[in-house]
């Protein structure tokens, strides 16, 4: 691999996991319902940490051990960044909304999860825009309580999209 490449993505992946630790670190005391662990996407994120993990065997230069553990690091840091809700809020992506920000919410049952979907106002120009929970099925019921708890009037059923 070129090292203007390595450099490139060394400063990237670095960036991210800063991004990614930020916002973990931001919501961590904020959420007490959490949501599905297990997704398609953390599920993608696991195999890229092998598949990164696995080319050490590969590489053995120092910047290519960088690159590595700056990946490595990218991916840990989005693991550990969890959407959910709390007593104060909404966090998705290591973005905490008050719920003073949400104008709406709304629930989609599927087979083996359970949607929330809020509409949120961020405060800039560029308006309200919804946001998708997957919470696992067993937490349904704890979901409604606590949304009906804090932003019970903004209930509004909506046309939920996937």
């Amino acid at each position: 691999m070129n090292q203007m490449s390595n450099y490139i993505l060394i400063v990237l992946f670095t960036g991210l996991a800063i991004w990614q630790g930020i916002g973990y670190f931001r919501t961590k005391g904020k959420i007490t319902i959490y949501d599905k662990l297990w997704s398609g996407t953390r599920i993608l994120f696991v195999a890229a940490a092998i598949l990164g993990a696995a080319t050490l065997l590969v590489y053995t230069g120092p910047i290519e051990f960088i690159r590595i553990v700056s990946m490595l690091l990218c991916v840990i840091s989005y693991l550990l960044c969890r959407d959910g809700i709390g007593d104060e809020g909404v966090s998705v992506n290591g973005s905490f909304y008050p719920y003073g920000t949400v104008r709406a919410y709304d629930f989609q049952q599927e087979k083996k999860s359970f949607f929330a979907v809020f509409t949120v106002n961020d405060g800039s120009k560029n308006g309200n825009y919804n946001i998708n929970i997957n919470f696992d099925l067993k937490d349904e019921e704890a979901v409604k309580a606590l949304l009906k708890k804090r932003i019970g009037k903004k209930y509004t059923r909506m046309k939920v999209k996937k």
